[in-house]
């Protein structure tokens, strides 16, 4: 089970909020890039675990994210690009390693036939991870996006 607590940073596969309250059953968050007039949600505590939420990736996260990152893939791994889609729900930053990794091997293998929508299912997850992670470490957004995209161009 999923502990969250007020003061929590939390993501979901688009932004990072923060539980800045707790009343009657409820957690009330805001994204952190909006107005918290303007951008309050609530949910009830015991559907937290349920919706889709997750801690903010950790510092030994972050190494396990670019050690899965630098990895090759195997030989006969195959491109699918079904479940490419269906894993980028599940809001998790190894999964989406693989799933980049994955991604740019399938674009070497094209080259202008790659598809659009590909490149930018590329650039959302590494602006999301790289917000992520930017916020985590406190670094600027473009160097942890430079960082991921030279790590993947690597290969």
């Amino acid at each position: 089970m999923i502990d969250f607590k007020v003061g929590d940073y939390i993501i979901d596969f688009e932004n990072i909020y923060n539980i800045y309250d707790e009343k009657k059953g409820f957690f009330f968050y805001h994204n952190i890039e909006g107005d918290k007039a303007t951008s309050t949600s609530s949910l009830p505590i015991a559907n937290m675990a349920k919706s889709g939420f997750r801690h903010l990736i950790n510092s030994q996260n972050i190494k396990d994210f670019f050690n899965e990152l630098g990895k090759a893939l195997p030989q006969d791994s195959i491109f699918e690009n079904k479940l490419i889609k269906e894993s980028l729900y599940l809001n998790d930053p190894i999964k989406n390693a693989v799933t980049l990794k994955s991604l740019y091997k399938n674009k070497k293998e094209l080259g202008e036939k790659f598809l659009k929508s590909n490149q930018e299912i590329i650039n959302n997850i590494t602006n999301h991870l790289a917000k992520e992670i930017a916020f985590v470490l406190k670094k600027p957004i473009d160097t942890i996006q430079k960082q991921i995209t030279d790590t993947l161009s690597k290969k």
